[in-house]
C-alpha cells in the first residue's frame, strides 16, 4: 500500500488512488484506505486542504482578490490583511512580478502593526496599477502599469542597449525599434547585464503576467536591484519624452 510522501500528494496522485479504486473492486478496502490516507495527510498538512496550485493559476487568483477588493474604491484593515496572508500562503508568488512587489509593499506597511492614510493610498494605487483600467476603445484589455518605473532616468540613446516588453500605444514594436536605432540606440530582444533600458509599453493584454512582458520587468528588477546593474525600467511616456 503507498502511501503519500513527506513533501506532499499533488492532484495526480490523488487522481491516480481513485482510478485504482474504480477499476480494482477486488482489491476496494485497500484502495480506499490508500486513498482516505492520503486525503487525511493533506488536512493534517494543511488545514485549508490547499492542493499546491501552478504559479499561473496562483497570479489569476491574486488578481481577482485584488479586482474585487478595489471593487468598493475603499481598502480596510481586512482587505490588507487578507491580502497578506494569501501572499505568505501562495510562496510561489513571492518571486513573481507583480506578485512579488505587492508582497513585500504590504510586509513594510505591517511591519510597525499600523496602518497610515499614506500607505494605504499607496496599496490602493498599487493594487489598481496592476488590475489595471479599461480603455473605452476597448483596442485592448486594460491598461499596462509603471509599477517598477525608476522615474526622472535621463534617457540617453547613442551607444545605448534597449529592450523593448510589453504593448505599445505608439505603434508596432518594429516601428519603436525604428525610432532608437535612428537615434544610435541598440535593440536587444532579452534582459542582459549590459542593457541600459527596459522600455514597458502603455498597453497590455489580459495575459501579459504570465508572458514574457511581467517576466522581463521581473528579470530586469533582480539586475537592478541585486546585482546593481546599470539597467533602468522606463515606460512608454517617458521614452516618447525622451525622443
Amino acid at each position: 500500500m503507498s502511501h503519500c510522501s513527506r513533501t506532499g500528494c499533488d492532484a495526480r496522485e490523488l487522481k491516480f488512488k481513485v482510478e485504482v479504486l474504480c477499476e480494482n473492486p477486488v482489491d476496494f478496502q485497500d484502495a480506499l484506505l490508500d486513498l482516505m490516507q492520503s486525503i487525511q495527510f493533506l488536512i493534517e498538512t494543511d488545514d485549508r486542504l490547499q492542493l499546491k496550485s501552478n504559479p499561473e493559476d496562483a497570479m489569476e487568483n491574486l488578481l481577482g482578490i485584488c479586482k474585487g477588493i478595489d471593487a468598493d474604491r475603499k481598502l480596510d484593515d481586512d482587505e490588507i490583511s487578507y491580502l497578506a496572508t494569501f501572499l505568505e500562503e501562495n510562496t510561489q508568488l513571492q518571486s513573481s512580478w507583480p506578485a512579488s512587489g505587492l508582497y513585500v509593499l504590504i510586509r513594510d506597511i505591517l511591519m510597525d502593526g499600523i496602518i497610515t492614510q499614506k500607505e494605504r493610498s499607496t496599496l490602493q494605487e498599487f493594487i489598481r496599477s496592476i488590475i489595471g483600467d479599461g480603455l473605452p476603445q476597448g483596442v485592448l484589455d486594460r491598461m499596462s502599469t509603471a509599477l517598477p518605473v525608476d522615474h526622472g532616468t535621463e534617457i540617453i540613446f547613442p551607444d545605448r542597449l534597449f529592450c523593448l516588453t510589453g504593448k505599445f500605444l505608439h505603434g508596432g514594436r518594429n516601428e519603436c525599434k525604428e525610432l532608437i536605432e535612428e537615434r544610435g540606440g541598440l535593440v536587444a530582444n532579452t534582459i542582459n547585464k549590459r542593457l541600459h533600458c527596459l522600455i514597458v509599453g502603455a498597453l497590455s493584454s489580459k495575459d501579459w503576467r504570465f508572458s514574457n512582458y511581467g517576466r522581463k520587468i521581473e528579470k530586469a528588477e533582480k539586475y537592478r536591484d541585486e546585482k546593481q546593474c546599470m539597467i533602468r525600467i522606463v515606460s512608454e511616456e517617458m521614452w516618447l519624452g525622451a525622443i
